[in-house]
């Protein structure tokens, strides 16, 4: 079975006896090509599961660039436990790089359980999330 997925993050490895290969983590798309909505609660969980894999080595040129959305060639197989579980067995083709531009690097992301909102819509350069300066300036208050 072929699915479309986005490729977050891979690994090679090598064992001390020698086996190589690497790590593939990835999520998986929604029917319309896209990493599914956001789901929020304020018990349970929330927010995206990666699915993870090892492959061979001989998979590791297949991955350009890193996020990407790629094809993969899925199998089901069994578990060591006894159940069905659907493996990433190799990589078809790259499709094209995902950018993270609605992603903030730094910003503090407030939880459910969070008791300051205040400090959960600062980021670390001491902007709120509207940009305004919070920043303390060391001076009297």
């Amino acid at each position: 079975m072929e699915q479309d997925i986005v490729v977050f993050f891979v690994n090679d490895w090598k064992m001390d006896n020698g086996n190589t290969g690497c790590t593939v983590n990835y999520f998986f798309l929604d029917e319309n090509g896209q990493i599914p909505t956001v789901v929020t609660g304020l018990s349970g969980s929330a927010g995206y599961q990666r699915a993870k894999v090892s492959l061979p080595a001989a998979e590791r040129h297949k991955f350009v660039i890193v996020p990407g959305r790629y094809t993969g060639l899925f199998q089901m197989t069994v578990g060591s436990d006894g159940k069905p579980v659907l493996n990433l067995t190799e990589i078809l083709k790259y499709k094209h790089p995902m950018y993270m531009s609605n992603i903030n690097p730094g910003s503090v992301v407030g939880g459910a359980n969070n008791a300051d909102k205040d400090t959960a819509d600062k980021d670390t350069a001491g902007k709120d999330t509207a940009g305004k300066d919070t920043a303390d300036k060391g001076g009297k208050k």
